[in-house]
């Protein structure tokens, strides 16, 4: 009567589907109750053609997590059947999901204690912290017992100052403050400044415990504004700026570059500076510095700017210093797809392109061209063929091309140059299913050769094994035996892997159909090679219930007249 009731109140306050779609959702989820719950369709523990629930613990979960009308309501109807093991798993999804209401009730209408260990507490007061739900912390706090510490371990405190800085609420804040204990420089105004969460940054800096490091400084050189520097260094005169110039640079924060120079927090920036403003390409941070006397140009510089395709970088700094350059520049700019980039590098630092850098292993041309089509460049590699003799001669490996998905460059490649594929690229299009690619591919010279079927077969995609079967029989139509072989191996390797939990699908199949289907397979596991079959007994000691069942089927399979197998039957 009272579900009857609360229907009734649903439906006239508009909060029920129309007809149609309740009866198609009744039809969807019957039975199905934390799936009623997570989809947000709680109306339908109301309807009494809903039940009976198939999933009640999972059920009972999910309401305990969000929902604490349906909680009361699976509790009055299956008090019974709930043991300790669901009550205790509802109470704890109820503080994972950092549900107030559910846990009071539990509280009160179950045997769950009043108060709780100060390490059961500690541990959700921190994931309250992280997600700023100040009125969770109360609560963990409130049924904390009183005779035992909320802050437990070491870095307990600085976890949840700072989780309740970036939550961003002051409240929260302030309440950590007051209720935790203060015992380290924690990092809580580092992350305020270096986010600008003003109000935050005013209220630390009413207490001594809270001081600026450089990791606060280095915060603000990366997202802080120039107001926020300026007040740091008014309020924390000992806060150490001199080595943060580079910083601002790598962020192209001339704003605050200026400022550091006209209050003489600086000297000069130092080589890496330069690199970072130039690997990031702010042009204007590395002209300010320039004409500042900052001329500790290194190959570094140029490099950098060459391998990111900052090529106005790369020019300015030919032009206005004597910045130069290396293989890497040329190498990478090449390998990163900025063709402009190495065009111009060739045809104006012909000889610094020539100079290798210091630490750096020795350059393979084979491996350029490899990256080049790993990144899927294809007009750097049309323009390579053209205008560098060595790429048509130079053998290489497109694997890498193909597992990225960039089959455009790989055609590319075999028509013009002299480039091969291994069982990698094979088996990787293989698991993606694309047999038209496979099919493409195999009429290069040496492509079929590659084609297997182990990988995929591990996998537990036994269609495309059939499907390579087929091709391959196309492919080679008086290699019948050759190729009953082949897929017997790959099913051999697929069985390597049944222990494994996501080829339940490979395990499946040999229960289901090839051990009940298919003898000759059956004979080739256990009578054609004895040492195959206890390797895999071995491997699957791993998983008792795989083992069972695989000891069953064989040796119902060894026994080929109770079945009716036409490949068992001996010939007339």
């Amino acid at each position: 009567m009272l579900q009857a009731n609360k229907i009734e109140i649903m439906r006239k306050a508009g909060n029920l589907p129309k007809d149609a779609e309740l009866k198609y959702l009744l039809k969807q989820y019957k039975g199905c109750g934390a799936e009623a719950l997570n989809t947000n369709n709680d109306w339908l523990f109301y309807m009494e053609e809903f039940y009976p629930l198939k999933d009640f613990e999972e059920a009972f979960y999910a309401a305990a997590g969000k929902n604490v009308e349906i909680l009361k309501l699976l509790w009055n109807s299956h008090k019974d059947s709930i043991d300790d093991h669901i009550l205790h798993g509802g109470w704890a999804t109820a503080l994972t999901r950092r549900n107030v209401m559910c846990c009071e009730w539990f509280q009160s209408n179950t045997k769950i204690p009043k108060e709780h260990s100060g390490v059961l507490c500690s541990e959700h007061i921190e994931d309250a912290c992280k997600h700023g739900d100040l009125k969770f912390a109360k609560y963990i706090k409130s049924i904390c017992k009183k005779d035992d510490k909320i802050c437990s371990w070491e870095g307990f405190y600085k976890k949840c100052i700072v989780y309740a800085v970036k939550s961003n609420k002051l409240e929260m804040v302030q309440w950590v403050h007051e209720n935790l204990d203060v015992t380290e420089n924690n990092g809580a105004m580092d992350t305020a400044i270096g986010k600008g969460l003003t109000d935050i940054v005013f209220y630390l800096h009413s207490f001594s415990d809270y001081k600026v490091t450089s990791i606060g400084i280095a915060n603000i050189m990366k997202e802080g504004s120039i107001e926020t520097l300026k007040w740091v260094h008014e309020n924390y005169p000992n806060a150490y700026f001199y080595n943060h110039p580079e910083g601002a640079a790598k962020y192209g924060r001339l704003d605050i570059l200026q400022w550091l120079h006209k209050e003489g927090l600086y000297k000069r920036c130092a080589p890496f500076g330069l690199s970072n403003a130039a690997k990031y390409g702010h042009l204007e941070v590395l002209k300010w510095l320039h004409e500042h006397e900052h001329d500790e140009y290194t190959h570094h510089v140029m490099d950098e700017a060459a391998e990111n395709g900052f090529l106005n970088v790369v020019i300015w700094l030919h032009e206005n210093t004597k910045a130069g350059c290396t293989e890497y520049a040329y190498v990478k700019a090449l390998e990163n797809g900025f063709l402009d980039v190495a065009v111009w590098l060739r045809e104006n630092k012909q000889e610094d392109i020539k100079i290798k850098r210091k630490n750096e292993p020795t350059v393979y041309f084979s491996h350029v061209i490899e990256k080049v089509a790993k990144n899927g460049h294809l007009e750097v590699l049309q323009w390579m063929a053209m205008n560098i003799p060595e790429t048509q001669k130079t053998v290489f490996c497109l694997d890498d091309a193909v597992v990225n998905g960039y089959l455009d460059v790989v055609i590319w490649c075999f028509d013009h140059t002299n480039c091969f594929l291994t069982e990698v690229a094979m088996d990787a299009l293989a698991i993606r299913e694309n047999m038209s690619m496979i099919r493409l591919l195999c009429q290069y010279q040496g492509v079929r050769d590659k084609l297997t079927m182990k990988k995929v077969a591990r996998k537990g995609n036994f269609k495309m094994v059939t499907q390579i079967c087929d091709y391959l029989s196309e492919l080679y139509p008086a290699k019948h035996e050759w190729i009953s072989s082949q897929k017997k191996e790959a099913m051999f390797y697929a069985a390597l892997n049944i222990h494994k939990p996501e080829n339940k699908g490979v395990f499946m199949y040999f229960c289901d159909q090839n051990i009940k289907l298919d003898c000759d397979m059956v004979r080739y596991l256990i009578d054609g090679a004895v040492e195959k079959y206890q390797f895999l007994i071995d491997y699957y000691e791993r998983n008792h219930f795989a083992v069972q069942h695989y000891r069953y089927e064989m040796s119902q399979r060894v026994e080929c007249e109770q079945h009716e197998c036409v490949s068992c039957q001996s010939p007339n």
